[in-house]
């Protein structure tokens, strides 16, 4: 196994002659197998390790025995452990993350402030060949591009994955044979996670159709990995082509390979988007699709983007925030009671309330008698929010979403379409998040933020008027 890796590393350019690496343990097996080829890779390449161990505090004393097992182990070996401390939980709900989210991001912040700070030309982390078929499996489910479904890249700047050359099974045998044990994360066992689900149910069944079924995944990401950087090169000549700052050419689309024209449309969406996460083919055929139409027709996709036709260009715009003259509340923490203006809402109240479950969704929405039906009381996947929520006045950049991909319309044309009168429409008020509509009171939720089996934190809006249906008296 270790020249496997070490052949891998050549082949891959991961490690050059006196490399300083930081490297991120978490006391599991991955990362002590990661370990101990490092060090025994270090004399060849005179290597020099730095390990780095962040605790999540997510727990409790479980968490705080890896740590200690990490430093022990460490200075066995004659290293010293630097430690971080993060408050995932805390970092998660100050940005509406979801706890994988935030602990991956405190992690990666966590190593390359140390490894700048330690002079580390390479951060080396521990996934392996599973991990590259469980990335590219749930990409695949996700309706991915090219670029998702080519998993994990076995070097990014100075990111480094030498074990992508090798499975979960040898890893173990490796650190057995070294009479190495190791600690194992409870929360890995969790089947709420989709992750172990395709883990510990998907990839053994694959197994059992066609044995080598995780190899085969990991080498065809691979492949596309390469196919992808081609690509890449192609559309980066056609993208300066027919992209003029968020506008693109209709004709110059048309008359280019209609792989190329998706990778360009892809990559137009994401940048005024600011994010990939999220954005799927779905998302690009739509685009490919508003082209063929005529002049004026417009789309609704993810973060507030809205994309126009405009005689021979295709528009992409991002929702700004209401005027400042609009009926304006930003909703900061929870509980929130607000009254609306009287003079467009009658003097109504809309309370919020946040409430971290304890049990599983499921559980939940039994004991709660379901989740409301009515227009007067809605519930929100709070997880899926990301930034802070208002109650206002519409603007002409809001959209709604209709479908859980997010999908939807512009909101005063969704409004127009439910028979309200314009001046109607003009004063009604909505919950927000910047220029994604949550809820128009009384008429219609987004499916955008609709709760499921995995919402672990649920969002409570209710009309408050006096009669059962939230109306005045």
């Amino acid at each position: 196994m270790l020249n496997k890796i070490k052949t891998y590393c050549r082949q891959k350019e991961l490690l050059q002659q006196g490399d300083r690496v930081l490297l991120g343990i978490s006391g599991g097996a991955d990362s002590v197998c990661l370990l101990f080829v490092l060090l025994s890779l270090a004399g060849e390449w005179g290597l020099s390790l730095v390990p780095v161990h962040v605790n999540h505090h997510l727990r409790g004393e479980e968490a705080d025995a890896d740590e200690a097992f990490c430093r022990e182990l460490c200075e066995k070996q004659g290293l010293s452990l630097l430690t971080v401390h993060a408050d995932v939980r805390k970092l998660a709900k100050e940005h509406a993350w979801s706890l994988e989210e935030a602990g991956r991001n405190a992690r990666y912040q966590a190593f390359y402030r140390i490894a700048e700070e330690n002079g580390c030309q390479k951060i080396a982390v521990a996934h392996h060949r599973n991990d590259q078929a469980e990335t590219v499996l749930f990409q695949l489910f996700r309706g991915s591009r090219l670029s998702g479904l080519a998993g994990m890249e076995a070097k990014a700047g100075c990111l480094i994955r030498p074990l992508l050359a090798v499975s979960k099974e040898e890893i173990e045998t490796y650190i057995q044979q070294l009479g190495i044990g190791w600690r194992i994360d409870s929360t890995n066992l969790n089947g709420d996670f989709t992750r172990n689900r395709i883990r510990h149910k998907l990839l053994p069944e694959a197994e059992k159709i066609s044995g080598g079924a995780v190899r085969h995944i990991a080498e065809t990401a691979d492949y596309l990995r390469r196919v992808e950087q081609f690509v890449g090169k192609e559309a980066e000549k056609l993208y300066r082509q027919v992209v003029t700052e968020q506008s693109v050419s209709v004709s110059g689309l048309a008359k280019a390979d209609s792989l190329l024209a998706e990778q360009v449309i892809y990559r137009v969406i994401c940048e005024v988007a600011g994010q990939k996460k999220d954005i799927v083919s779905e998302h690009v055929a739509a685009c490919l699709d508003l082209s063929e139409k005529q002049t004026g027709r417009s789309i609704c996709l993810p973060y507030g983007v809205t994309v126009t036709k405009s005689y021979g260009n295709l528009v992409f715009s991002k929702g700004k925030q209401p005027a400042k003259n609009s009926f304006f509340c930003k909703i900061e923490s929870f509980p929130a009671r607000v009254q609306l203006p009287k003079e467009q809402c009658g003097g109504i109240w809309i309370c919020l309330k946040l409430e971290e479950l304890g049990c599983d969704t499921k559980k939940y929405i039994e004991k709660s008698g379901g989740i409301p039906k009515c227009t007067y009381t809605k519930w929100f996947d709070y997880d899926k929010i990301s930034d802070i929520i208002s109650l206002r006045l519409p603007s002409k950049e809001d959209t709604i979403a209709l479908y859980a991909d997010g999908r939807g319309k512009p909101l005063l044309q969704f409004l127009a379409d439910e028979k309200i009168g314009e001046a109607e429409r003009k004063s009604v008020v909505i919950l927000a998040e910047g220029s994604r509509v949550l809820w128009v009171p009384g008429v219609r939720g987004s499916e955008a933020y609709r709760v499921t089996e995995h919402t672990r934190r649920i969002l409570t809006a209710t009309i408050h008027g006096g009669k059962s249906d939230g109306t005045q008296d």
